[in-house]
């Protein structure tokens, strides 16, 4: 099976698992998009993104690519939105790191959609990221590794 096919397989269940997601097609490609409501383990609801999920040709072994479509989170790498417009989830090693023996769609979303987006739900309500955060970049994996090396001091 090839990566798209699988992908295009891993959409449909995520759209059962998420309701609020549908798969939608644009120009021949299909895709997940919808309402991605942001809710904490108390059951608050901090805030609702429109997002798309779209096919990424490294997936299993690389994120698919999100990108927030309804204008919420400014479009600046301040905000972890890459100059392609795709949200910037975490640096380069962790993504290698999650998706080293494969991920799917349920999986990205819950381990790292869901967080990314709580993330910046809580910068929009209270002006800071709930969770760690590295800056944009190359600076942000210098700051990984600074952080990865004083760990093991």
């Amino acid at each position: 099976m090839d990566n798209y096919t699988l992908f295009r397989q891993q959409i449909a269940e995520a759209a059962k698992v998420f309701p609020e997601l549908k798969v939608s097609v644009r120009d021949g490609i299909e895709f997940l998009s919808g309402t991605f409501r942001v809710i904490d383990d108390e059951g608050k609801e901090w805030n609702s993104f429109q997002i798309e999920i779209k096919f990424n040709r490294a997936f299993p072994y690389c994120f698919p690519e999100l990108k927030e479509v309804g204008g919420k989170i400014p479009p600046i790498a301040d905000w972890h939105i890459n100059e392609s417009a795709t949200c910037c989830i975490t640096i380069p090693l962790l993504e290698v790191t999650s998706c080293r023996n494969g991920i799917t769609v349920l999986q990205f979303i819950q381990n790292h959609v869901k967080p990314y987006l709580f993330n910046q739900a809580h910068r929009i309500e209270k002006g800071y990221y709930a969770q760690q955060e590295f800056a944009h970049g190359v600076y942000g994996i210098l700051e990984y590794y600074q952080n990865y090396s004083m760990q093991r001091i």
